[in-house]
């Protein structure tokens, strides 16, 4: 461990010198620019006739349970070692090293999703953040409509949107664009997670509670969460 004697205030680094306070410092930025992202989302999608309008104002979807079967179908198998298999598909990530944030580098996040699906992978993240995951929406639609061509209902993995979700347009918009999830981070949400969980259940998504705290997960039990995903 080392410490760095620039800064008035001790920081302990790792014995790969990255500050561990730097990645929540990072998000707590994307959290900010996320606010704005969200306001010229809404902007972008004022006319009444507009899908993702009309799932925000809870235009009453199917229930789709693809999620958690996915994940069950993996466990309940007869091996008993056998462990759900989910990718994360990112191009970079703000916890990184500083000076290599990189990932993957790749143009079609669909043939990436396609390998996945091939090798067994039960579910898979699309990173729907720019700036911090090099992800968008896009990449999403791309996904979703690549993966339900292939695979029919049973066989695909199940498709979670993974942004920093705040608002329910997003959770609209990951709608539209053919997930069948979205990762709700508890700690960021606070009290507002109950009124985002519902907002999914109505919008016909599964909602995957991340939890980086004991608190984070009372939060997840509280609201009834049916999977949770633990954030070391």
């Amino acid at each position: 461990m080392t410490q760095d004697r620039c800064s008035p205030k001790t920081v302990v680094r790792g014995h790969d010198e990255r500050d561990p306070q730097k990645p929540w410092q990072e998000y707590q930025r994307a959290l900010e620019r996320k606010k704005y992202e969200v306001q010229r989302m809404m902007e972008a999608h004022q006319d009444k006739y507009d899908p993702v309008v009309m799932r925000l104002n809870y235009y009453q979807s199917d229930p789709n349970p693809k999620v958690i079967l996915s994940l069950r179908k993996a466990i309940d198998q007869e091996d008993p070692q056998r462990l759900a298999l989910v990718g994360d598909l990112k191009r970079k990530t703000p916890s990184g090293s500083p000076t290599d944030r990189e990932v993957l580098s790749f143009v079609d996040p669909g043939d990436v999703a396609l390998k996945m699906a091939e090798l067994g992978f039960d579910a898979v993240f699309v990173n729907c953040d720019g700036p911090s995951y090099g992800g968008s929406y896009r990449d999403l639609d791309i996904v979703s409509k690549r993966l339900k061509k292939a695979f029919d209902f049973n066989q695909r993995p199940a498709i979670i949107a993974k942004d920093i979700f705040i608002h329910p347009v997003q959770v609209a918009m990951a709608a539209e664009m053919g997930a069948d999830g979205v990762i709700l981070n508890a700690g960021v949400l606070g009290q507002d997670l109950s009124g985002m969980m519902e907002a999914c259940g109505v919008m016909g998504l599964e909602a995957v509670v991340e939890c980086h705290s004991y608190m984070d997960v009372e939060m997840a039990k509280q609201n009834v969460a049916t999977t949770v995903l633990v954030g070391l």
